[in-house]
């Protein structure tokens, strides 16, 4: 639907007209309000044919025809006027898309819908050659899909058109694909012409493309006359029947009352006759015009036609990728992206995608990014759709994080609905074994039960708790498991206390019989599931994990929900310094840790006095506070002894707080900044490095005196290469020479004796800074970008990795140095190069972009940047949108 040009007309006859619906032989075709408030839709006549008396006349004919043969098959007419300037009709407005824009858009219709639609078409020609009428271009386009079935539109047009054909050179009454061999030899149409558009129009519903073929008009002429239909893909009996409609001569055909029986015995008895896609396009079409007023909501549904050839161009690439599961995964980030750059129509943009399984994830991603929850509710049913459309089809590619998703999503909207889900799944071929998929929902049941149904509702938390006792190890991450049971606590508490409690009971001897190690975080997990629904047990559980900075980050966790959810936080901080000001249940266990976790908490300790080392995990409880109880969170970051972590967790507080409360933001990141002050440079350098960072967006000043201080002192420091490295992340937002010069320091003591070597997550590190180094320079010093790239190329190619071209999706170097660097460069790592010069023309030349990817000759970069173009397309699109969304997308 198009918004009104000021050309257009604001009002015909009585009707107010809102927006441009489309356009074709006749004229315009817009969508208009009656007085009364119901929806028309005007056709309004070309001018030169309002010129042609000749066509006033059979227009007047062929309207009152319309008028007769009634709105059950056709839209209604509610009024006309051919003697208006130009003249019009008005018919009533049938919510739902043309056959043509259905199958374009979502593909061949299954077999049942098939046999509905040639049923109730036939139907409706038969009431038509009733009256001694024909139709004469019955195509895709003249079908409208209602819910309630398919209605013919136009009828009667064509015949006014003839009346001046004769004035147009060559012209022809009639679409070439669907026209009959009379009308083409002859220009006679009869009933029997009708037939054989019909089967035309049901060969095209049931594969996409004529019987005939596409290209010129002239080669599908020749083939309508001489070749015979290709009927490739149509079930059997439905291949004879529309055989038959398709003959050479009128008279070999059969009448249109004599095909109801036969097509309606195609549907099956169904009583849903259309894809619940297709369905889910007409529920918006009436959504959309449901308000009385004056139907203001359908123009605002407008798609820019050029950012929609963007998300087509993206899609496409998409498309291109090899690799089956690679595809797949770059489907669901462009259908994602879309949802989210342009929320007002990602289902109009998404009805281009052909796999149904993707357009759910995005409609359900998309439900769960908005605040009007009954238009999430809508997404998330039209979703639910597809994935049981899928299910019934008997589809064996199903991805069980789809359902997972779908369910979980049902479970917040509709718990019995996620139930009657899972228990299709389970009748089909899709294996979704998940039991804490179904505990989820029985818990979710349960709650919504507890009020009027106590007795049910206590029985399917028993059934939550046997399917809880089903769940097995997460073979990943142990501890995922005991926090997954206490999560379907919470969620059926409210519906039956004892229940809930067995099941945290359950979950936390699931953790202590788990290694030592991964006891803490497993009840850390389980904490922070319960802290919402039963702050005490919550507090119990924290209390006996045994490292203090587990205990201190388990509260911060909680401390951050109860800001988001405005619960009462003074009890809840009580608890969190208790818990961290007493000793622990048990010994600190021995456990061995990871390489780069063992690595910096080593680091941490370095020179520490024991006896101040415990306060430096206060930082979690001051960061978690920050939000709730900022005067609190101050007096507990004060109390942290070592100048270092102070400052550190003063910095990650201004951090916490930038976008609500910049004001005390700065008033924390200059009292970071003083407090790093009073440390030793070894200490201050890497937490001037948190200053500088969240400093680049509360405090530039305070950040550059960070920055300030790094330069006098990173030399005379002793920090290890991964130290420095983190700093140059930290800092090159503000200063990129800085984040070069520390760079390239880590590099050189990496070389030292004595000193650890950087790895691969430190190389990754190395590329990304460079990379925004890149990004920093690309106009102010194009020179310096070639080397600073050539730099990104060692890096990644020594971390064998392409994590960096994640920062080319928010902004890329100038493309005429990569373009040099191209042109120099033909050593390893051209194929990274490629990636990057990519990235670097998405924005100004998408086409030429593409043809870098196809110089990639490693399948799995190829891939890679594919996903980045089509990533930055879509970012193109809407960072260059004007009007409402264009905020939005920015």
């Amino acid at each position: 639907m198009e918004p009104l040009r000021a050309d257009d007309p604001r009002q015909v006859g009585p009707f107010r007209l809102k927006c441009r619906l489309g356009g074709g032989g006749m004229g315009q075709v817009f969508l208009g309000r009656s007085p009364g408030g119901r929806p028309v839709a005007v056709k309004v006549v070309r001018p030169e044919l309002a010129g042609d008396a000749g066509f006033r006349a059979r227009f007047t004919i062929e309207v009152q025809a319309a008028e007769d043969v009634g709105g059950f098959y056709t839209a209604q007419v509610v009024d006309a006027d051919s003697k208006a300037d130009p003249p019009w009709l008005a018919t009533a407005y049938i919510p739902g898309p043309s056959l043509h824009q259905a199958v374009a858009t979502h593909g061949p219709l299954p077999p049942t819908s098939i046999g509905v639609l040639g049923a109730g078409l036939a139907e409706g020609l038969a009431v038509i050659h009733g009256l001694k009428l024909v139709h004469r271009d019955l195509k895709p386009g003249n079908v409208i899909l209602a819910a309630d079935g398919p209605r013919i539109i136009d009828f009667g047009i064509a015949r006014a058109l003839d009346a001046t054909s004769h004035t147009v050179t060559g012209a022809v009454i009639g679409t070439p694909a669907f026209m009959s061999p009379e009308q083409i030899r002859s220009g006679e149409v009869g009933s029997a012409s009708d037939v054989f558009a019909l089967g035309a129009v049901l060969v095209f519903a049931a594969t996409g493309c004529g019987p005939f073929g596409d290209g010129q008009t002239h080669a599908i002429m020749y083939r309508i006359l001489n070749d015979d239909p290709d009927l490739t893909g149509l079930p059997e009996d439905l291949a004879d029947l529309v055989g038959a409609c398709l003959a050479k001569t009128p008279e070999k055909r059969p009448g249109a009352a004599a095909l109801v029986d036969r097509l309606a015995a195609q549907a099956g008895g169904t009583t849903r006759w259309l894809p619940p896609t297709i369905t889910a396009v007409i529920s918006q079409l009436e959504e959309d015009i449901s308000d009385p007023s004056g139907g203001a909501s359908i123009p605002g549904r407008v798609v820019d036609p050029k950012r929609q050839s963007a998300f087509d161009h993206a899609l496409r690439i998409a498309h291109s990728i090899n690799d089956p599961e690679e595809r797949e995964h770059t489907l669901w980030d462009v259908a994602k992206a879309i949802a989210d750059a342009d929320p007002d129509h990602a289902e109009q943009h998404l009805q281009r995608i052909p796999s149904a399984e993707v357009r759910a994830v995005a409609l359900l991603a998309l439900a769960e990014e908005l605040s009007d929850t009954d238009r999430a509710q809508q997404l998330i049913g039209h979703a639910e759709q597809l994935v049981v459309q899928l299910l019934d089809d008997g589809s064996d590619i199903m991805n069980e994080g789809v359902i997972e998703f779908l369910i979980d999503q049902l479970i917040g909207v509709d718990p019995q609905r996620a139930l009657a889900v899972l228990d299709r799944v389970e009748r089909r071929v899709v294996d979704l074994d998940k039991p804490e998929v179904r505990a989820k929902a029985l818990a979710a049941e349960a709650g919504r039960e507890a009020a009027t149904a106590p007795d049910r509702a206590i029985r399917l938390m028993g059934q939550a708790v046997e399917m809880a006792r089903l769940i097995p190890p997460d073979p990943g991450y142990a501890p995922r498991l005991p926090g997954t049971i206490a999560e379907i606590a919470s969620i059926g508490y409210a519906a039956d206390r004892g229940h809930a409690e067995r099941l945290i009971d359950l979950a936390e001897a699931t953790a202590f019989a788990m290694k030592e190690g991964e006891r803490d975080w497993a009840l850390k997990w389980i904490a922070r599931a319960v802290a919402e629904v039963d702050p005490a047990r919550a507090e119990q559980l924290i209390n006996k994990i045994t490292e203090g900075y587990v205990r201190a980050a388990a509260w911060e966790g909680i401390l951050q929900t109860a800001a988001s959810t405005r619960k009462d936080h003074e009890p809840l901080l009580d608890a969190a310094e208790r818990s961290v000001a007493e000793p622990a249940a048990q010994e600190p266990a021995s456990v061995k840790p990871d390489p780069w976790w063992g690595r910096r908490r080593a680091q941490s300790k370095v020179g520490d006095d024991q006896r101040n080392f415990g306060p430096w995990y206060l930082r979690y409880i001051a960061i978690g506070a920050a939000r709730c109880d900022p005067s609190r969170a101050e007096t507990i970051a004060a109390r942290i002894v070592e100048a270092r972590y102070r400052g550190e967790a003063f910095a990650e507080m201004a951090r916490e707080i930038a976008e609500i409360n910049p004001l005390q933001a700065r008033w924390w990141l200059n009292a970071a900044y003083q407090t790093a002050l009073e440390a030793e440079p070894t200490q201050a350098v890497p937490t001037m490095g948190k200053i500088a960072a969240a400093g680049a967006i509360v405090g530039p000043s305070t950040a550059q005196q960070a920055a300030q201080y790094i330069t006098g002192h990173a030399d005379d420091t002793d920090l290890e290469p991964s130290q420095l490295v983190v700093a140059a992340e930290d800092v090159v937002a503000v200063d990129p020479d800085l984040a070069v010069r520390l760079i390239d320091l880590a590099e050189t003591r990496a070389q030292q004796p004595g000193k650890e070597r950087l790895d691969n997550r430190d190389l990754e590190r190395v590329a990304k800074t460079l990379m925004a180094v890149a990004i920093a320079w690309a106009n102010s010093r194009p020179e310096r970008t070639g080397p600073i790239l050539r730099h990104v190329l060692e890096a990644a190619l020594a971390a064998q990795s392409t994590e960096y071209l994640s920062i080319a999706e928010t902004a890329v170097p100038n493309p005429q140095a990569v373009e040099r660097l191209l042109q120099e460069y033909r050593g390893p790592g051209r194929n990274h190069l490629l990636c990057i010069a990519t990235a670097a023309f998405a924005a100004t030349d998408a086409h030429r972009a593409e043809g870098f990817t196809q110089e990639i000759t490693d399948d799995t970069l190829r891939d890679a940047a594919l996903n980045v173009l089509a990533m930055l397309i879509i970012k193109q699109a809407m960072s260059s949108a004007v009007g409402p969304n264009a905020k939005r997308a920015t």
